[in-house]
Parts: structure tokens; sequence; C-alpha cells
């Protein structure tokens, strides 16, 4: 038998709540499952860790030691404990998602009990397991930098926002171009345009880097002359110009190397602050 839930939780039992990492309410997804035997309890461990490990490198871009909780620090009543480990930019530990192979301790305990294929009473074998938004936090704290967030293409609300350049003579024909552009791309990637006359081409710059969106489109009359446009990524700040032909491939392109980036950088943070201690 196998449960997945996903819920919100609220805890009493602590103090000092942080924002994202450790919140008074939370939303989590955890799974609850039941075996007939021992062997097809473990063998789900290995199944729901390389779930965890691909969420955590194809959409938050973040590394992070997977192993074996010790003995004082595995979940109350498991067998035993496993966990994917972050490490912060501020030299800080954060534990990120975990499985809990609970052998039979929860159903001697509570009665959860069946007839076996022989017709006996036998306790069933169980598993927990569990990943929560303290992710989003400790993704938050991985990859952003000082000019505000930096978030992963694949879990980005907008993924390219698109930014017309013009005056009053030319607004008709480069919201027209910007247009254009977006229709090209929504259909592959979650865009957004913003006309927004109240605020300088420069405010929305800084406005976009500060909430992390990926790549950022500016277009103005040397781009639609050019049939081009410029596209600025979030990670490095580097911008290219880049052909309107085949801009959903280079777009495409574009994410993935991004994504790539985040996590080989927090990588080699990882690797080159990992130490193998040989003494006391």
């Amino acid at each position: 038998m196998r449960f997945n839930q996903w819920n919100s939780v609220i805890r009493w039992e602590f103090k000092h709540p942080t924002p994202l990492l450790r919140s008074r309410e939370f939303l989590w997804n955890e799974g609850h499952t039941v075996f007939a035997t021992a062997e097809e309890a473990e063998a789900e461990r290995e199944v729901i860790l390389k779930i965890w490990m691909d969420v955590l490198k194809e959409y938050l871009a973040m590394p992070g030691v997977l192993g074996t909780k010790t003995e004082t620090e595995k979940f109350a009543g498991a067998v035993a404990s496993y966990s994917v480990e972050h490490l912060l930019p501020g030299g800080k530990a954060i534990q990120g998602p975990d499985f809990h192979y609970d052998g039979q301790n929860f159903a001697k305990a509570f009665e959860i009990a069946f007839i076996d294929k022989d017709e006996k009473k036998a306790y069933a074998y169980q598993n927990t397991f569990a990943i929560t938004t303290r992710e989003l936090g400790a993704m938050v704290m991985m990859h952003s930098d000082d000019k505000g967030l930096v978030i992963p293409p694949n879990v980005s609300r907008i993924q390219v926002v698109i930014v017309p350049i013009y005056r009053e003579q030319n607004k008709k024909e480069v919201l027209e171009y910007a247009e254009r552009i977006n229709q090209k791309l929504k259909g592959n990637f979650r865009t957004f345009v913003d006309d927004n006359d109240a605020y300088s081409p420069g405010w929305k710059f800084n406005n976009w880097e500060l909430r992390g969106v990926p790549v950022r489109i500016e277009i103005g009359s040397k781009e639609i002359a050019a049939n081009k446009v410029v596209a600025a990524r979030r990670d490095t700040l580097e911008k290219t110009s880049l052909e309107l032909g085949d801009l959903d491939v280079t777009i495409k392109r574009l994410l993935n190397s991004i994504n790539e980036n985040l996590y080989k950088k927090a990588k080699t943070f990882l690797e080159s602050n990992t130490h193998k201690p040989k003494t006391y």
C-alpha cells in the first residue's frame, strides 16, 4: 500500500521561526508505504532517494551529500534514516529530503497486521519519506547574490521576461515586436512582457534581477533593425545577441546552461569545503 500526501503542518514546539527554512506553518509532501516483506520495503529506498536527487539536480540545481543518519540523529522509531545534506554559502549545513525505513517498529506498536500467503498473522514493514518547502529556503540561500534572488529555470514562475525599450515615436513598433517574440516563445516557456509605462527600462532590469528571473530579453530599435534580441542571463549577468529565427532553440539551450551552471557552482563549493578528518 502506498499513500502520498500534500498538506500544511502547524508546529508549536519551537521558538524563533525562520521564513522558508523553519516556519510555524509549512507545506510538505510525505509518503507512507506498507509492505509484506522487508525486502520490498528496503528496495523502495533506492527508488525514492533517486527521485529526491533528480528533483534537486534538475529542478532546484542543488547538490548534496546523500547518506545514512547516525543512530542518534535518525528518525525516532526508524530502523535506519537516510537524507540529503546541503552545504550553504555561509558554511552551515541543512538537511534536505529524507527516507526512513521503519521495519516493523510501528506495525508492532500499533497492531498494523495482515494475513500472509501462509494464512498466518504477520506484521507489516513500513517506510516514510518527505520533502518540504524548506528546500525553497535552501535554494534561495544557495544560489542568490547581492542583486537578489537567482531562481533555477525549471521552478521559476517566469522563465523569460521581455522588456521593450521605446520612446513615444517608436512605441507601437517595439511593442509589436515584443509581442511577436512572446508569441514565438510562450508555447514552450513561461514568459511575461513588461510593458508598464510607469517605470524606466533600467528600473525594470533591476526589478527582474531582484526577482531572480532566469532570462531577460531586451528589445529596442537596434534589435528590430537587425531582427535580433539581447538576452541577459541572471546567473552570470552576461548579455548575448540572439537571432530571432531560432530563438526558441537558443533560449532552451540558455535555460539548460543556467541550470547546469548553478548546479556546478554549488557542487564545486560543496566539494571544496568537504574534508576528511584524520585525527581529533
